[in-house]
């Protein structure tokens, strides 16, 4: 992204076709806890979620799709869209229970 936040650079020079959007705010909207400075893989490493217990499950409540992580993810998007001009973007959608996997993993399993 350029100084100004406005732009990203580099989608005509490397003739990018699409951007994919892929994180994990899904899972940090219900209580997971990331570290982003390290990554297992393509993830920031687990260190806590919510779930340790199937009783925990209660704790999974609706939540605002506009409020927390998911108002950050779609200024997000905003942002990307006014910066790409005509390239195209996909954003990344995970099952409810492709969620909850992520929310029952374990640190040391993740």
């Amino acid at each position: 992204m350029s100084k100004s936040g406005n732009e990203f650079r580099g989608t005509e020079t490397h003739h990018v076709d699409f951007i994919l959007i892929c994180r994990t705010y899904y899972a940090e909207a219900w209580g997971d806890h990331y570290d982003f400075n390290q990554y297992d893989s393509v993830l920031p490493k687990l260190i806590d979620g919510p779930l340790n217990s199937p009783a925990d499950l209660e704790k999974i409540q609706p939540i605002s799709p506009t409020a927390g992580v998911f108002g950050e993810h779609l200024e997000l998007v905003r942002l990307i869209k006014n910066g790409i001009g005509d390239t195209h973007f996909l954003q990344t959608v995970f099952s409810p229970l492709s969620v909850l996997a992520f929310l029952v993993a374990r640190p040391e399993k993740h």
